[in-house]
């Protein structure tokens, strides 16, 4: 479907005001004598004037898609199995910005990553109100966030496989593990011991200029 819109102040000045100029010309050749031949021309010369504004009636209406799918946001993003930069790469576009990766641990084991990739924005008006956009966290550069304690097998680790999109670039992304990690204990006021656990999170092939982690600010739905 097809909607069209049209763009009132174009359509007065292009169109209504050179009719009406064109209107009084051809009202003013009453006054022409015809002995030899004066209204005729400047009749045809006013058809010919008529001929000329024709071509400005192209463009006066806004022809405006109302394809709503996901797959008319995929391609605006250009996002594909086959575009390796979304992958491979770190998703800034100076690449001495740092991107910050944001953590948010729950007591039962979920944690959620977010981070900003600059190349995956739109706006929500030119896409119907879309809002949010879930794709295969497959295609997407990860941060390879790790948590340096941590002693637990790989197998301990349920990733989500898909990765939420934001329109303001911002992604998230679940992971539910069991943690096992090490912990000193100062156990010299035992029984009445008070013990704090500290858990560092670090990237494995990122240098801390490159990429910085900090506690989520997302406790609910992005904007």
């Amino acid at each position: 479907m097809v909607v069209f819109q049209r763009k009132p102040f174009l359509y007065i000045i292009n169109l209504i005001m050179p009719l009406l100029f064109l209107l009084v010309l051809d009202l003013a050749s009453f006054f022409i004598g015809e002995a030899r031949g004066e209204k005729l021309n400047f009749k045809v010369t006013v058809l010919l004037w008529t001929e000329r504004f024709a071509p400005f009636l192209t463009g006066l209406c806004r022809c405006q898609s109302s394809d709503c799918s996901y797959s008319r946001l995929f391609t605006h993003l250009n996002i594909s199995s086959s575009n390796e930069v979304l992958q491979i790469m770190r998703p800034v576009k100076n690449w001495t910005s740092a991107t910050v990766v944001q953590l948010h641990l729950q007591l039962f084991g979920i944690l959620d990553v977010y981070w900003t990739d600059e190349f995956l924005t739109w706006n929500t008006s030119e896409f119907c109100g879309i809002d949010f956009l879930t794709v295969p966290r497959s295609i997407l550069w990860i941060p390879d966030i790790a948590i340096q304690e941590d002693t637990s097998d790989v197998g301990t680790v349920l990733q989500d496989p898909f990765a939420v999109l934001y329109p303001s670039g911002l992604v998230k992304v679940s992971e539910r593990k069991r943690l096992t990690y090490i912990c000193q204990l100062d156990l010299f006021l035992f029984p009445f011991d008070h013990q704090r656990c500290n858990m560092t999170f670090e990237s494995m092939s990122s240098d801390g200029e490159s990429l910085q982690t900090s506690p989520s600010t997302c406790r609910t739905k992005p904007l």
